[in-house]
C-alpha cells in the first residue's frame, strides 16, 4: 500500500544537499529532518492525500511499517517513528536550517550597518538640502490645496449664478466653521436690504420655547388646520394629520398652528432675547460697505412675530445665514468675511449656549423638511450628500409681495444624529422676491450639486430610505407652501 505527499522545492533541495554532501556518500539525512513542517496527517496506511509539497513519500512495507521513503529527485529514506493503527505527522522543523538562519542573520546585520553608514554620511552632506526639499514639498502641497479651494469657490459661484438666473434675489455660500464667504450673488440685496424672515424664524421660536421649558423634543400638538386670534388668521397648507406633530415634524411641515399656539405661553421678551443673542437687529460686520442692521423693535409683539411676519423683525440675508450657522455649528457666531482660504482668519463675535439635544431636534426637523416636508419637491434628498434646511415664505410690509427663503447646510453624515458641528461642510442661503420657500429650495440644488462633485472622499449613498420616517397617515404630498 502507498501514501503520497508533495514536498516543497525547499525541502527537495535540502534532501538533495544532504544526499550529495553527507560524509561517506551516505544519503541518509539528519535524524531531525522529519521534524520539518509537513502539516500532513495519515490515520491509516494506504490513504493517499496531498498538501503543498512536490516530492512523494511512500510507506515502506517492512515489518509493519518502521519507516518511509521519499521518492523524487534526490531520493533518500526518512526515518518516521512507527505508530499503531497509522501515524500522524504535524511537526515544525527549525533544526536543519539553524546554520542557514544564523548566516542570514549575520548577512542582514552587515547589510543594515552598511545602509546606516551610507544614510548617515548622506545626511551629513545633504541635511540642509533635505530639509529644504521637505519644506518645498509642504509648500507645494499647501499651494495645491489653496488652488483647489479657489477653484471650488469659483465653481460654487458659477453654480449660484446659473441657478438664480434672471430671478430677483440673492444666493450666499458660506463656510459654517469660519464665516468665510465663498460666494455671494447680488451683494446689494444680500447685505443692504431687510425683509420679514417668514417661517425660517420658527427654528428660533422653537429654541426659545425649549429654553423656557414650554416644549421638548417629545411635545406634541394636534394641528387644527387654522389658527385665528390676535388679529391674525393663518392656515396650514401641509397634509392633514390625525396624529399630533412633535417638534421635528412641525418644523418639517412648517406647521403654523403648532408655533402660533405658543403665544400666551412664550414670553416675547425671552423670544427677543434669543433673537438678539443670534445677532438679529445688529450689523454682522461683513467686510463690505452699506450693510443694513435690519430691525428688532421694542414695540408690541404678537403671534405673527413668532411666525416671522410683520415689521417688528426684519432681517438681511447675511444676518439670517450667520445666525443659522451659530444655531447648528455649536453656538459660534462668526463675522462673515470675504477672503482667500489660505490667508483667512475667522473672527468669532460670541458663543451661544445651545443644548445638544435641542440642536439635534432642530436639525431633525430641518432634515425632515428636505426629505418629506416643505422642501421635498426640490429634490435635495436625492443628492449623494446629507442636506437639511428650513424654508420660509414671508409677506412684505405692504402685504402685497412675497419673498421666498431657504437656509440650508450640507454635512458629512447619514442621519440627523450624525450631523454634528464637526460634520458641517457648507451653508447656503437663497432669497428670491415674489416667490415661495419651496422655490428658493429648488434654486439651492444646483449649488449643492456642484459642492458634491468637489467632495473627493464622499461615499455616495441613497437617502430614499429616510422617507419611511414620514408619518404613515399622510397619503398626499405638499401642494402649497406654508413656510
Amino acid at each position: 500500500m502507498k501514501s503520497s505527499l508533495y514536498a516543497s522545492p525547499t525541502l527537495r533541495w535540502w534532501l538533495e544537499y544532504c544526499s550529495a554532501t553527507r560524509p561517506g556518500g551516505s544519503s541518509r539525512p539528519p535524524p531531525t529532518l522529519y521534524r520539518w513542517r509537513h502539516d500532513w496527517r495519515l490515520n491509516r496506511p494506504g490513504v493517499e492525500f496531498r498538501f503543498s509539497c512536490q516530492s512523494r513519500l511512500h510507506r515502506r512495507g517492512v515489518g509493519g511499517g518502521s519507516g518511509v521513503e521519499l521518492s523524487g529527485p534526490g531520493t533518500v529514506p526518512v526515518p518516521i517513528p512507527p505508530t499503531q493503527g497509522g501515524w500522524r505527522h504535524e511537526r515544525r522543523c527549525r533544526q536543519p536550517f539553524r546554520r542557514f538562519r544564523t548566516l542570514a542573520a549575520v548577512l542582514a546585520l552587515l547589510l543594515a550597518a552598511a545602509l546606516s553608514s551610507s544614510c548617515a554620511k548622506r545626511g551629513t552632506t545633504t541635511g540642509d538640502a533635505g530639509s529644504t526639499g521637505t519644506e518645498n514639498a509642504k509648500s507645494e502641497s499647501k499651494a495645491k490645496i489653496q488652488t483647489n479651494e479657489a477653484e471650488v469657490d469659483r465653481a460654487l459661484n458659477e453654480a449660484a449664478k446659473e441657478a438664480l438666473g434672471d430671478r430677483e434675489g440673492a444666493v450666499l455660500v458660506m463656510d459654517p466653521h469660519t464665516g468665510r464667504l465663498r460666494s455671494v450673488v447680488n451683494r446689494r440685496l444680500a447685505f443692504e436690504q431687510a425683509f420679514p424672515p417668514g417661517s425660517t424664524i420658527k427654528s428660533f421660536t422653537a429654541l426659545a420655547a425649549m429654553n423656557a421649558g414650554l416644549i421638548d423634543v417629545e411635545s406634541r400638538t394636534l394641528c387644527r388646520g387654522r389658527f385665528s386670534g390676535e388679529s391674525i388668521d393663518v392656515v396650514c397648507s401641509h397634509p392633514k394629520s390625525r396624529t399630533p406633530f412633535n417638534l421635528a415634524q412641525a418644523l418639517a411641515y412648517s406647521c403654523n398652528y403648532f408655533f402660533a399656539t405658543m403665544s400666551g405661553r412664550l414670553s416675547f421678551d425671552s423670544f427677543k432675547a434669543t433673537l438678539a443673542s443670534a445677532g438679529f437687529g445688529a450689523r454682522t460686520g461683513v467686510n463690505a460697505s452699506g450693510e443694513s442692521s435690519g430691525a428688532l423693535r421694542d414695540g408690541e409683539w404678537r403671534v405673527r412675530d413668532l411666525l416671522g411676519e410683520g415689521d417688528n423683525l426684519l432681517v438681511t440675508p447675511i444676518q439670517l445665514l450667520t445666525a443659522y450657522c451659530s444655531l447648528v455649528n455649536g453656538g459660534h457666531l462668526y463675522r462673515p468675511q470675504f477672503g482667500d482660504a489660505d490667508k483667512f482668519a475667522s473672527d468669532e463675535q460670541k458663543t451661544l449656549h445651545i443644548d445638544e439635544s435641542r440642536r439635534a431636534a432642530l436639525i431633525e426637523g430641518m432634515r425632515g423638511a428636505v426629505v418629506y416636508g416643505t422642501a421635498e419637491k426640490s429634490g435635495l434628498a436625492s443628492l449623494p450628500i446629507f442636506i437639511f434646511g428650513k424654508t420660509g415664505t414671508s409677506t412684505s410690509s405692504n402685504a402685497f409681495r412675497r419673498q421666498g427663503w431657504f437656509v440650508s447646510f450640507a454635512a458629512d453624515a447619514n442621519s440627523a444624529a450624525e450631523a454634528t458641528p464637526e460634520s458641517l461642510g457648507l451653508a447656503v442661503l437663497v432669497f428670491i422676491k415674489r416667490s415661495h420657500g419651496s422655490g428658493a429650495a429648488a434654486v439651492s440644488k444646483r449649488v449643492f450639486e456642484e459642492y458634491s462633485k468637489a467632495r473627493v472622499e464622499h461615499a455616495a449613498t441613497g437617502r430614499d430610505g429616510e422617507r419611511e420616517g414620514r408619518p404613515a397617515k399622510f397619503i398626499s404630498y405638499f401642494n402649497g407652501e406654508s413656510g
